[in-house]
């Protein structure tokens, strides 16, 4: 088990401002491009006042390492089970890989804060689990600064999305 914690900064933003854009269509396909995303299909939307439930598979452009790729046949996607909490501005992720299914799994826990007036933090904290010897905690680890990565990435982009919404009131 390798656990992560990716925290970063938005101005020009509340909590709702930044939750609001992780559920904006035209936000997800910027996001998506730079990270690397083929495509992703809904497979169960359910939302009530308190929150939202919604499963996706996701594609990614990219593949597994060398490392793990002699496992794999084909093009490999993800599960993505996501829970909306909205009264805690808290979103729970759990990932599963449509390779070593029962083997792998990534656990994680959006979080957006007002840290201070127009600057809100927000967090990805959570774990990955891969129960495969001798390369569990390569890929593992592979997974871990993957996302760091694109977390990176995509953070320029969502805090680009804030400014013009900003510039535009």
């Amino acid at each position: 088990m390798t656990p992560f914690r990716f925290e970063h900064d938005f101005r020009n933003a509340s909590p709702g401002d930044v939750l609001a854009l992780y559920f904006d269509q035209g936000h997800s396909d910027a996001q998506d491009a730079i990270a690397e995303i083929d495509h992703r299909e809904v497979l169960a939307l359910d939302e009530t006042a308190d929150q939202l439930v919604r499963v996706m598979k996701v594609y990614p452009k990219r593949q597994l390492p060398a490392v793990a790729s002699s496992f794999v046949n084909g093009k490999i996607h993800y599960t993505e089970r996501l829970i909306w909490k909205k009264k805690e501005d808290r979103i729970d992720l759990e990932v599963r890989p449509s390779v070593m299914t029962e083997k792998t799994f990534i656990g994680i826990t959006y979080r957006v804060v007002q840290k201070a007036p127009g600057v809100v933090l927000r967090t990805y904290e959570g774990k990955v689990t891969c129960d495969v010897r001798l390369i569990g905690g390569r890929v593992e680890k592979f997974i871990v600064d993957d996302l760091g990565r694109s977390l990176s990435a995509t953070h320029r982009c969502t805090q680009d999305w804030l400014d013009r919404r900003a510039a535009a009131r």
